[in-house]
This record gives C-alpha cells, structure tokens and sequence, in this order.
C-alpha cells in the first residue's frame, strides 16, 4: 500500500469541488495541486481566481506542468473521458469513471439501459424541440423534465400543470434561440415512492468499498448520512450497485459516484439517476467521512481497494446562501475551529480573507456545514449549531429542514428501512 505522504495529486475541476477536495487531501498527501480551467477567448479573472491565496495547497497555472509533477490526478467532475484516457497511457494514476460518466450525461443512454436491465422505471419518453414540448405539456401534468448533456440550459424540474409552467418554458425557448427546435427532453412519469435514498461512495474496476456512506438528498437544501457496512445498507442500494458494477468494470472506472433510488411501499426500487462524478450534497461531508480518503484515493487509483477508516456515524450537511453572492464577491467569517467542517465553492483568500466568486450566474449558493454525531439527531442538532457561527451578509441556511430530513427518514420504516 503507498502512503500518500509520498505522493503528489493533481486536481483538475471547475470550481465547485476543487478547493474543499484540496484542503482535505492537504492533509495527507505530500503534495496538492489544483487547476482550474480559466483559458477561453477572453479570460475572466474570476475563473483564475479560484484557489488563489490558500496556503495549503499549490494552485496551478499550467496544466502540463502540473500533469508532469503528479503522480495522481482526480477527475472531481465530468466531460474529460479523453483527457482520462490519454493520462493513464501516460502511465498516471487516474481516480475517475472514464467512459462510465455517459451514463450520466446520456440521460436516454441510460433509460435504455435500465430497459435492458428490466429494471423497475418509470414511464419515460424523449421530445425534441419546444413546439412539441409545450403541446405536450399543455396536455399533461405531474411530469418530469430533463435534459441530457447540455445541464447549463436547465436542471430538472417537476411540471405540475400548464398554467404554473408555462412563464418557465417561455423563458427556456426565449434563451435556446434557434435552437428551441432542436434541443431534445426528457419526460418522466412521476413514481409514487415512499423515500428516496442514494449511495454516496466509489468504485474500483467494479468493486465497493467494505463500508460506506448512504442516506437522504433533502432537494437543494441539505442531506443527511449514514456510515455503515457495505452489507447493512440497505438492500434495493445494494442490488442498484450490483447492477453498474459490469459497467465499471468495462470501463476499469476507479472514482466517486453516488445513485438516486426512489423506494416505493411495496420496496421496489426505481433507480431515476445516476452520478458520475462526486455528489453536491454529500461530496461536504464525504471528504470528512473517513480518516483516510487520501489513501483511498492514491491506492484506489492504482487498482487498490483500501477499507475506509470512519471519522463518525452519521452526518448532516446545510447550505449557506445569500442573495449578495450572484453578482458580487462574498466574505465569509468563520470559527477556526470549524474550518474543517464548512466547504466553499468557488473560493480565493484575498488579504487574509476568504471569499465566494460569483462565478456560476444567479446561482447563490455561498457554501455548505457538516454536522457529525452517533445519532442522526446528534449530526444534525451539531450542523445546526454551527450554522450559527457562520456569518456573512444576510447569509440564509437551511438547517431547519434538517428536521423535515429526520421526519422523511422516520417514514423509511414503511419499506423496511432502519436509519
């Protein structure tokens, strides 16, 4: 096994992942680079700006250089498959999905995959342009929409009826120009489920690690996890992970991933995404889930299948936001003591001080706090006490839905499911 005290990693990201992945592994490898693409017609220094003033770790200019320097480089995001495989016949240790991500960026690829699979699925169909999207919404409602590929036009979004609808779609086909026509959805019916889990975890050429996290996605507002032995999550994750493991083992994919499964009352699993990439939520908590993820990681790398060694039992994440980060830079104050526990975006030090970058349109998301305990109730109530020594102007967070989380978990039960 290799200590990755004698190790140097690149991290290549665009920004959300790369500077809370790099203070982490800061403080185990030997050395952390971070490069974020910033090259384009015209640069913007806010792009450059990412990473810049941390002490803990070497931000990059030169990707080359820094390709030259590692001995591991991290994919913590998509759309490099090439790049993959070009480093590892350079002979580096990759930690990424390679091909693999297609299953994530391929929405309809991987509808028709489940097909295949008979695995259970919604009724889903594909619609190109907007002319027959709105006619088809117009005529039905409780639907799902989503796009494949291109995820900076549109997240997914719930359609309930035409009239609440309809001022979005407008909108959409407004800032698609020509091609409104063109551009293909995604069209889900929706599954009456009880819950909906996940597993936040990675793989080695197909294999999972002996203990691992799982837990619940509160939508855009926090999550809430469990550690537990790989054999004690709970069954329908299992047989989901069961399922992409021929994948990866095709692919030889060595990284992070995460699955979304919507549990029904009768506890057939619908598996309705999947993550190529690491997770946002709980990529926050994950990279403080385990004494060694450097080790994990370096030793993953080169085809190892390290036993992960638990900080805790369960952990809850809240996000910061505030209105002032979209088009401004955000300073953010916090404890030291806390430091290991709050993740940033996009962030730089400037004169000792930290801020967000409003790099990401009017996506105002400042940042997220980990909370650990025994219990779930113990992680949450610690992720809301530290919360409040956050500050920054008129910083909003969502630590009060952590509750609805503990009451949505209390329903598992229904499907067997003990958190």
């Amino acid at each position: 096994m290799i200590n990755p005290r004698t190790q140097t990693v690149l991290i290549y990201d665009y920004g959300k992942f790369g500077v809370m992945l790099a203070q982490r592994l800061a403080r185990e490898f030997g050395h952390v680079i971070l490069y974020v693409p910033f090259e384009k017609e015209f640069p913007k220094e806010l792009d450059f700006n990412v990473g810049i003033g941390f002490t803990d770790f070497e931000k990059c200019v030169d990707l080359w250089e820094g390709v030259e320097a590692a001995d591991v480089v991290i994919m913590a995001d998509l759309y490099q498959t090439s790049f993959q495989r070009h480093l590892k016949e350079m002979g580096k240790a990759v930690w990424g999905l390679g091909v693999a991500e297609e299953y994530e960026t391929d929405r309809w690829m991987f509808r028709e995959w489940l097909k295949a699979q008979n695995m259970p699925r919604a009724a889903t169909q594909k619609i190109q342009g907007i002319p027959t999207l709105k006619k088809f919404l117009q005529e039905n409602d409780n639907k799902y929409v989503k796009i494949s590929a291109f995820r900076g036009i549109a997240e997914t979004f719930k359609h309930e009826n035409w009239i609440q609808t309809q001022p979005y779609i407008e909108e959409l086909e407004h800032n698609l120009g020509l091609d409104s026509e063109e551009q293909e959805f995604i069209i889900d019916d929706e599954i009456d489920a009880v819950i909906e889990l996940g597993v936040d975890t990675w793989t080695v050429d197909g294999k999972y690690p002996a203990i691992c996290e799982w837990g619940l996605e509160i939508k855009d507002v926090g999550y809430i996890g469990k550690i537990d032995k790989y054999q004690d999550v709970p069954e329908q994750l299992r047989w989901v992970n069961d399922r992409l493991s021929p994948i990866f083992q095709k692919a030889g994919s060595r990284g992070f991933f995460a699955s979304e499964v919507r549990i029904t009352k009768d506890g057939t699993p619908y598996f309705t995404d999947f993550t190529a990439r690491l997770p946002y939520p709980p990529t926050e908590s994950l990279l403080e889930n385990y004494h060694n993820i450097g080790s994990v990681i370096c030793n993953g790398a080169l085809g190892e299948l390290v036993i992960p060694e638990p900080t805790d039992k369960y952990f809850a994440i809240a996000r910061l936001s505030s209105e002032h980060s979209i088009d401004k830079w955000f300073p953010v104050q916090f404890d030291e003591k806390d430091k290991q526990w709050i993740k940033f975006p996009d962030a730089t030090i400037k004169n000792g001080q930290l801020y967000v970058l409003p790099r990401r349109g009017d996506w105002d998301v400042v940042g997220s706090v980990v909370g650990h305990g025994k219990t779930a109730e113990e992680a949450v109530e610690d992720c809301q006490d530290r919360v409040e020594r956050v500050k920054g102007f008129k910083l909003d967070n969502t630590a009060h839905f952590l509750q609805d989380g503990l009451e949505t978990l209390d329903e598992a039960r229904e499907v067997g499911i003990d958190f």
